[in-house]
């Protein structure tokens, strides 16, 4: 499946997947706040996921989409929030299934 968007999650989910979940998890430490969102709607393609964050990037036709909201959150966590956001995509085990989905991961400093 491709993703390139939030939106696009959900376009994903549209069709036929079974266990459509989507996960929050949140790590603090001393120095970082760690905000990560993983879905089970099996990643993005390998050949565009560097992309992602790029502005007017968008896999949907040009009338569904902008491209802009991944490119903006990027630049708000970063220039904004002095924060790093990134994307990868994973496999892991959730009730003895196993899912491959995209797992964005939002880093704060701690100040």
């Amino acid at each position: 499946s491709t993703l390139s968007s939030s939106s696009a999650a959900s376009d994903v989910y549209k069709r036929q997947i079974k266990d459509k979940l989507v996960f929050l998890d949140i790590f603090v430490d001393e120095e970082v706040l760690t905000i990560q969102i993983k879905d089970t709607a099996g990643g993005i393609d390998e050949d565009i996921i560097y992309r992602v964050f790029e502005p007017y990037f968008t896999t949907k036709h040009k009338s569904e989409s902008t491209g802009l909201g991944l490119y903006l959150s990027y630049i708000i966590v970063k220039n904004k929030m002095d924060g790093l956001i990134s994307v990868k995509n994973v496999d892991f085990k959730y009730l003895e299934k196993e899912y491959k989905g995209a797992q964005f991961s939002i880093v704060f400093p701690i100040k």
